[in-house]
């Protein structure tokens, strides 16, 4: 479960904050429908957190964009890079709740894990990275 910390989440622009916090909230109501075995709401989540996300990476994305206009080259490749991340995440994502869908309900404990280490290695440090080293 995540608790949303500013000191430890923050980038630093509300807009983004906001829905970081929303996105912990929609993963947080996940887990907790995996443990209950809430199916029905699970199903209305999954499909909540591809719009959300995809939504949020828009909005994060062009944040990205302006701020890169006047950077070096390297710093621009690691923003693609890290653009190129967000389409990732979606699409796998997407595959997962597919097959879950589809296939097997026990693809919810992999999602369960790919959620965890989103969060934990691309919102809470990469994220907080990247707009840090963009405002310099």
């Amino acid at each position: 479960m995540y608790t949303w910390n500013d000191k430890q989440h923050s980038v630093g622009i509300k807009e983004i904050d906001e829905q970081h916090k929303v996105l912990f909230d929609i993963i947080n109501d996940i887990y907790i429908c995996i443990i209950n075995k809430n199916y029905s709401i699970l199903d209305k989540l999954l499909l909540k957190i591809i719009v959300y996300t995809t939504n949020h990476f828009k909005t994060e994305n062009e944040y990205l964009l302006k701020l890169s206009e006047n950077i070096t080259s390297d710093l621009k490749q690691f923003v693609i890079a890290h653009i190129t991340k967000h389409e990732t995440f979606v699409d796998i994502l997407t595959k997962k709740i597919e097959d879950y869908i589809l296939y097997d309900k026990m693809i919810l404990i992999d999602i369960a894990i790919f959620l965890n280490a989103w969060v934990n290695n691309h919102v809470i440090s990469e994220d907080v990275v990247m707009f840090n080293l963009l405002k310099i």
